[in-house]
């Protein structure tokens, strides 16, 4: 029986792709003089190297962790040969902007896709009943989250990257086939892959749909109610990347 090729998975960047292999990182990206640069270095899980971190969920909390890490350093380096910043020149200063956007866009997503569900649950009769606020919460997160894909894909240049998102899909589906890494054995390939990030985050919203709503069940039941929605948040967001690791067991 023919040997099964490694897993692999990536993001599309600026005028690029990133791919990723168990054993190596690598990012392509056109230039303005339309030449592709490309960048490749050796990477090992930790999930590899720390028996613990094998074990199931743990091992997608963390993997997770590596590939936001992984992706917001090719995103930074393509934006820099794609012409959006000028290569080498970033000092501490731009680093510092640089993580406090990331830790925006962080709050910010937590405010729309946890505060704002849970606010708007607490509102409807008869949710203090844990499994009917989290079916009310769970179905406008997930509308939220559908909703917010959909808007984006408005705006020019996002278009452009989920064009690369989809060239990435059709290069690793012709790579799990087993054919040539050539335009002609991906092109005729699907741009819709089973792994996706966006099949991973729906897939979590649902799952945190579900977990959270068996958990809950048991705080009110022992603890008493939640005081705000924010107090809720609080005790769900440590938990986050259990439901990130689960959602990673159910695609794997």
């Amino acid at each position: 029986m023919a040997n099964r090729p490694p897993t692999v998975g990536g993001q599309a960047v600026l005028e690029g792709v990133m791919m990723r292999s168990p054993w190596r990182v690598a990012t392509a990206v056109r230039d303005p003089e339309g030449v592709i640069r490309v960048k490749a270095r050796p990477f090992v899980s930790l999930t590899r190297r720390v028996g613990l971190l094998k074990l199931p969920v743990l091992r997608g909390a963390v993997g997770l962790f590596e590939a936001l890490r992984i992706g917001m350093g090719a995103l930074s380096w393509s934006g820099e040969i794609a012409g959006e910043e000028e290569a080498g020149q970033r000092g501490w200063i731009d680093h510092a902007v640089s993580a406090l956007v990331i830790l925006l866009a962080f709050a910010a997503g937590i405010g729309l896709f946890m505060l704002t569900p849970y606010a708007v649950a607490g509102l409807v009769p008869r949710t203090g009943n844990q499994v009917v606020f989290h079916l009310v919460a769970g179905g406008l997160r997930i509308l939220l989250l559908v909703g917010y894909m959909a808007a984006i894909t408005l705006l020019r240049d996002i278009r452009r990257v989920l064009q690369y998102h989809g060239a990435e899909h059709k290069s690793i589906f012709a790579f799990e086939s087993g054919l040539p890494l050539e335009p002609s054995s991906a092109c005729p390939q699907s741009r819709f892959h089973p792994r996706c990030g966006t099949s991973f985050l729906l897939l979590a919203a649902v799952l945190t749909m579900i977990g959270f709503m068996a958990l809950d069940t048991l705080i009110v039941s022992f603890a008493g109610p939640f005081r705000s929605a924010l107090h809720r948040v609080l005790v769900h967001l440590p938990l986050l990347p259990l439901v990130a690791g689960a959602a990673y067991e159910v695609l794997r």
